[in-house]
């Protein structure tokens, strides 16, 4: 009786048509699933799939027996799927659907979150890293994420990130050991989940002296805010200082540990440089800790506006995008870059 309805949802999630998957459900259901707080209407259900699904690149819910009784359809599946490392991640759930009117008014989602985390986890670690660095950071941006992130704009509001005057700020900086296939993807334009970082917010005069930032510091400033950094975002980082020589991020063992585990395939920062050595701006350190990391770096990015907005409207995250120019210098790019809400 309710076959129709749970193919054409399956069809939908496998295929990541989240338009017709969200019309399956009734304007108010409901959805409920380990580790996450219940979602209510379509809008947020589907943003949780979208959410879920983005750490792959690819993935495949098989329905392995159902039963119904009534108005309660029970579904076991095996979920497949497969990061951009090539790691795999399997796991055994169940699905309840409560149907009313032909469509679905409620859905629980059972599995073993404790050790899904811990595969997930696993896997993200398991690609080397001589291929991360060989591949750039720009390798954690996968189809997937991008997809995910195409959904952020809800606003249609767009800000500049280059400053928009006639000397534009903001470019990309790149290892002068970064491979062909790195340059070749960023030349072809970047588009990703941005997660805004307001650090300067929080200092009494970010301006009137040096900010340098240990990895603790950047985690403190997304919890605050409860902010989740999701492999293959771009990470801005204001911090409100940008007069100030040298880079803001300690170059420490703590931070590129930090860093390597949070995979962002940029960080972007309001200042000339992004890292720096214990002693003070170090150019030497800046550079080091960017060619082991493979990291992309945008520098002397203009936050202040989108920042602004962020902290009125209590949403930091947005869709940025940019449409790299070469510079002068074959590691430099500017990067035309906007972010949209």
């Amino acid at each position: 009786m309710h076959g129709p309805l749970i193919d054409a949802y399956f069809d939908a999630l496998n295929r990541e048509r989240w338009e017709p998957l969200s019309k399956l459900f009734a304007s108010d259901a409901t959805l409920h699933a380990p580790g996450s707080p219940p979602r209510g209407g379509r809008d947020a259900i589907g943003m949780y799939f979208v959410a879920l699904l983005a750490p792959y690149v690819a993935h495949r819910h098989e329905v392995v027996r159902t039963h119904v009784a009534g108005g309660v359809v029970t579904v076991e599946v095996r979920v497949r799927a497969e990061l951009a490392n090539g790691e795999p991640v399997e796991f055994d759930a169940v699905e309840l659907f409560d149907v009313v009117g032909g469509v679905i008014s409620r859905l629980r989602r059972l599995h073993d979150s404790q050790r899904v985390r811990s595969d997930l986890a696993h896997a993200l670690a398991a690609s080397s890293r001589a291929g991360e660095v060989k591949n750039g950071s720009l390798s954690h941006l996968t189809p997937a994420r991008l997809r995910a992130a195409l959904l952020l704009v809800r606003r249609g509001e767009s800000f500049r990130l280059d400053g928009g005057g006639a000397a534009p700020l903001g470019y990309w900086r790149l290892s002068p050991s970064a491979s062909p296939r790195v340059r070749g993807r960023l030349e072809a334009g970047l588009q990703a989940r941005a997660v805004v970082l307001d650090v300067g917010a929080d200092l009494d005069d970010p301006q009137g002296g040096d900010v340098v930032l240990g990895a603790a510091d950047l985690v403190a400033a997304a919890d605050d805010r409860s902010i989740e950094i999701r492999p293959g975002d771009v990470v801005l980082i204001r911090t409100g200082s940008a007069s100030v020589a040298g880079g803001a991020l300690l170059a420490d063992r703590e931070m590129i540990d930090w860093v390597g585990a949070v995979a962002p395939s940029a960080i972007c920062i309001d200042r000339p440089a992004l890292f720096r050595g214990a002693d003070g701006a170090d150019g030497d350190a800046d550079r080091a800790a960017r060619d082991e990391l493979g990291l992309v770096a945008g520098l002397e990015w203009s936050l202040d506006a989108l920042c602004a907005d962020c902290g009125q409207d209590d949403v930091w995250e947005a869709l940025v995008v940019s449409l790299p120019a070469a510079g002068a210098d074959a590691d430099s790019y500017a990067a035309n870059a906007s972010a949209i809400k």
